[in-house]
């Protein structure tokens, strides 16, 4: 147990998902360097920021999954 900046994984994740604290913590900009590393070259993040753009980026995510889900509504 301890800080995600101190942790060290042996092997790289595929996907980590940060989403509603990053905004919250001071050195954020070190902080996203070492979920970048902890990701590796081939892996994923995914991440919300609620500055002013990323609150644009949050509202566009929102609208792409509802056009998503309208235009794969199941049959009933």
């Amino acid at each position: 147990i301890g800080s995600i900046e101190d942790y060290n994984p042996k092997n790289n994740f595929d996907l980590v998902i940060a989403e509603g604290f990053l905004n919250t913590l001071p050195n954020r900009d070190k902080l996203l360097k070492t979920l970048m590393n902890i990701c590796g070259d081939t892996g994923g993040l995914i991440i919300n920021y609620d500055d002013r753009y990323g609150g644009y980026i949050e509202l566009l995510k929102s609208c792409i999954l509802k056009k998503i889900c309208f235009l794969v509504k199941p049959k009933l």
